[in-house]
């Protein structure tokens, strides 16, 4: 689609390249939206751009930034809706600063002082990407703050695929930033659920350099982001197309298959139970070959294990594993 394509509210550039392109993906909730876009506006000591790509079909998000009209802020109005993770691409090919990051409309910055901190740990560092720690909230409950240790990222790349395809450790899109070199990597938009570590893979692959930033600098509204979750686990048949259409994309072997599959589905039992296992197992055993199988009845009670242990953590310490 070509950009002429959307209506186009623009409010003006500065000539300079900022610090930060800060690219948000809206659609329909303009009271999340404006809670996340006044985190970025208050945001201090750093250069920024604030680019929104609008998939709602009413125009209370247009309306909202048309009475802020501050120059630091570029919309488009998607007609018709593109949706996730399409959005997702047109709103960070459009950012032009030096570093980019994508910040879903349910998300903020908790201080003033986020993105300058997240700018000097990239410059000292010298690495193209970094990931931030972040604070889980349900309505206006902060449920833990969860810090991001340096070598989870080397983790994940070592677990990618069999594992970390299906276990999410590095937290949501909203904590990751990047240099501006590597805005060539995109969302498979042939993917929903497994989008987000899809494309983590890629990009931690090609970035030179990856550092974290442990503090929770990023607030998480995880009600609806877990919605999207349920919508996707809701169609099983779809969810696992997905995952098959991993496993070519990966060229997962049997065992790795099994592997994933196991670990799929004990990580996400709570969406299955009770309803969902029957058309689950049916599903993987029509698919998937008899050492795949095998491999996921060896498995999964060692991912079983692991559950037990999350749920202990929850219920003694009163916080959710992160």
């Amino acid at each position: 689609m070509q950009q002429e394509d959307y209506a186009l509210l623009d409010y003006g550039e500065d000539a300079a390249i900022p610090d930060f392109s800060v690219c948000i993906p809206a659609h329909e909730n303009v009271t999340a939206f404006s809670r996340c876009l006044e985190s970025v506006l208050k945001q201090r000591a750093v250069g920024l751009e604030v680019v929104v790509s609008d998939d709602s079909v009413g125009s209370a998000i247009k309306d909202y930034l048309a009475q802020i009209k501050d120059p630091r802020v570029r919309y488009v109005h998607n007609c018709p809706a593109l949706g996730v993770p399409v959005n997702w691409n047109i709103v960070l090919g459009m950012a032009k600063g030096k570093i980019h990051t994508l910040l879903h409309q349910d998300d903020w910055y908790r201080t003033p002082d986020t993105l300058a901190a997240i700018y000097e740990e990239m410059n000292n560092s010298g690495a193209e990407v970094l990931i931030a720690g972040r604070a889980l909230y349900q309505g206006d409950v902060c449920l833990g703050e969860y810090g991001i240790k340096p070598d989870i990222p080397s983790l994940f790349l070592r677990n990618f695929p069999a594992r970390s395809l299906v276990v999410n450790r590095l937290g949501h899109p909203s904590v990751f930033f990047f240099q501006s070199r590597l805005q060539c990597i995109q969302y498979d938009a042939s993917l929903i659920y497994f989008a987000d570590t899809d494309y983590y893979n890629r990009l931690l692959r090609e970035a030179h350099g990856v550092t974290v930033c442990a503090a929770p600098l990023v607030g998480i509204m995880r009600g609806e982001q877990e919605q999207l979750s349920k919508t996707c686990v809701a169609n099983t048949e779809r969810l696992l197309a997905e995952l098959f259409l991993l496993h070519d994309k990966y060229e997962f072997s049997d065992t790795e298959k099994g592997i994933n599959i196991s670990c799929f589905f004990v990580s996400h039992i709570r969406h299955f139970f009770p309803y969902k296992i029957s058309p689950f197992v049916r599903i993987v055993w029509q698919k998937m070959s008899l050492l795949s199988i095998c491999a996921a009845g060896a498995s999964a009670p060692f991912f079983a294990l692991h559950m037990m242990y999350r749920l202990i953590y929850w219920v003694v310490l009163g916080k959710r594993w992160s």
